[in-house]
């Protein structure tokens, strides 16, 4: 009896015990079905949408952009922005990008694993802030010229420079040329160039139609060629400086791919294009060996005079005849010895094999009176020769040990901010002291003059070439600019370091043969050597 009565007592609680289950699931589903009926079910986002996909500005614009959850009813996702580059372009907490300066970036958006990216293009320029100045910019002229190559020509009509210094003309207005490479594109190269040796110097417009030739065979074209660095002018003799044969040389480094022009003279720094197609502001020194047999020998000049007793290398990058041939000189009593062309051609930071031609001993190059007297002073020039090795004193003895027929190496290495680097076809050229522009900063204590200007200068990855001419001392065309002001521009035009080169009446910009700027001389002025943008030819 008593357990017939535990049974039934289990029983009625396995009864209760489902149907209290049973009206929990009742619950769920009604509240479930008020949740969807009311609208208040979370539904996960599966992607993000952005409009618009993709950013084409102008400096100075500023653009919404609006994101979008999918799909459309996901709901309690915050979004957050950033900009790979904000020298380029800012994007707010909501979305609204601003156009700083000329270049890309991208712009990401994400909400907790999702993310959308968004590419931004910053072309033209339609507002620009020079310093304290903020003028507008119209764009009057622009050329495709291949691709990832392009000139464009800027017009600030209300532009004043703020100066008065005694060649700076008063009035309005602002003319900039602007040459981009994208060197990141294999096909397209920035090289220095030599003036040709038996001119001394060598304008824009000649280098372009001298190096149109040269390149035909090799199926490239110069696009775009500007002056280049500082040079020496009005030379006079001193006991310092004794030498006629320095006259017109550049001031800094020359190093036009891979062959050594000019070891740095009065100035050390300069800018580079490295093999990789990466550029920059550097200093840069000569560290150069001289090896024959168990024997080794340093110098630190090309091109130039050393101090007493070290040995210096001339190569065909220095002034001299009209033949093909190095040109060699030295005040003091030495020896010269000639060498054939470097095996595998000339290159930098690498030993290269010569074979000696010929020795002179006990040789002393006429110092000329005047520059006139250039070609008629004297100055060593063999037949034909690759290079030529000058020694006095203790380099004398070293050169007068070898013979005609002996093997030599010679390195040239080239320091960058003292360091040798692995380039081999290295380009560098001098500029006027330090950086206008360095890591996105304006140099603010730089010359406050306002004269014309040109600048090189390149992108935050390195990749970018940034070339600008601005003509100046021009009343109601265009005054010229300081270079703080100079430093601004390049960064509004994209550059994150830039360098100034030589300007007043040596800047100019010459695109597929004609004179773009209007050059304060009239005409384009024969420099030491230019900086050309190459291209593959279409």
């Amino acid at each position: 009896m008593k357990m017939k009565m535990k049974t039934n007592t289990l029983r009625l609680r396995l009864q209760i015990t489902v149907i209290l289950f049973s009206m929990a699931a009742v619950l769920l589903v009604a509240c479930g079905k008020n949740e969807v009926e009311g609208g208040d079910e979370t539904v996960d986002m599966t992607d993000i949408t952005v409009t618009p996909a993709s950013v084409d500005v102008r400096v100075g614009d500023i653009l919404q952009l609006t994101v979008a959850p999918v799909p459309a009813d996901a709901t309690g996702r915050p979004f957050e922005w950033v900009s790979s580059d904000p020298d380029v372009a800012t994007v707010s907490e909501s979305g609204l990008v601003a156009a700083l300066m000329q270049g890309s970036a991208t712009v990401t958006v994400r909400s907790g694993s999702l993310s959308r990216r968004i590419p931004v293009t910053v072309e033209g320029i339609a507002r620009m802030k020079i310093g304290e100045i903020t003028c507008d910019v119209t764009t009057s002229e622009t050329e495709e010229l291949s691709s990832g190559v392009k000139w464009y020509k800027l017009s600030l009509p209300e532009f004043e420079n703020g100066v008065t210094n005694a060649t700076a003309v008063a009035g309005k207005g602002l003319i900039i040329n602007v040459a981009v490479a994208d060197l990141s594109n294999q096909d397209n190269k920035l090289e220095v160039v030599s003036a040709l040796p038996v001119n001394l110097t060598e304008s824009p417009v000649s280098v372009y139609n001298r190096k149109k030739t040269e390149l035909e065979a090799a199926g490239r074209e110069p696009a775009v060629v500007v002056n280049g660095d500082y040079y020496r002018l009005n030379w006079t003799a001193t006991a310092a400086d004794p030498y006629g044969y320095d006259y017109s040389r550049p001031n800094g480094i020359e190093v036009c791919n891979g062959m050594v022009g000019e070891s740095p003279y009065s100035e050390t720094a300069g800018f580079y294009v490295r093999d990789n197609g990466s550029m920059g502001f550097a200093t840069f020194a000569v560290d150069g060996t001289v090896d024959a047999g168990h024997a080794a020998m340093s110098f630190s000049v090309v091109n130039g005079h050393a101090a007493q007793g070290e040995p210096v290398l001339f190569n065909n990058s220095a002034h001299g005849w009209a033949t093909d041939s190095a040109f060699a000189w030295s005040p003091f009593q030495s020896t010269y010895v000639s060498l054939s062309w470097p095996d595998g051609g000339w290159r930098v930071n690498e030993r290269m094999e010569f074979t000696v031609t010929a020795i002179q001993y006990g040789v002393t190059t006429v110092i000329p009176s005047n520059v006139n007297q250039y070609y008629a002073a004297g100055g060593k020039s063999f037949n034909g020769e690759g290079a030529i090795l000058v020694g006095n004193g203790a380099s004398a003895i070293f050169l007068s040990s070898l013979s005609v027929g002996d093997k030599i190496g010679i390195t040239t290495g080239v320091k960058i901010n003292g360091m040798k680097t692995a380039d081999r076809r290295l380009n560098a050229i001098g500029c006027m002291g330090a950086a206008i522009l360095l890591n996105g900063t304006p140099n603010e204590d730089a010359e406050k003059d306002a004269h014309p200007r040109t600048s090189a200068g390149c992108s935050k990855d390195g990749k970018k070439a940034i070339l600008a001419v601005i003509d100046g001392r021009q009343a109601g065309y265009s005054t010229g600019v300081t270079l703080p002001q100079l430093g601004h521009i390049m960064k509004a035009l994209g550059a994150y370091t830039a360098v100034n080169l030589d300007g007043g009446g040596s800047s100019a910009m010459v695109v597929k043969g004609e004179v773009k700027n209007r050059p304060s001389d009239g005409s384009a002025r024969s420099v030491a050597n230019e900086l050309m943008i190459t291209v593959k030819k279409n």
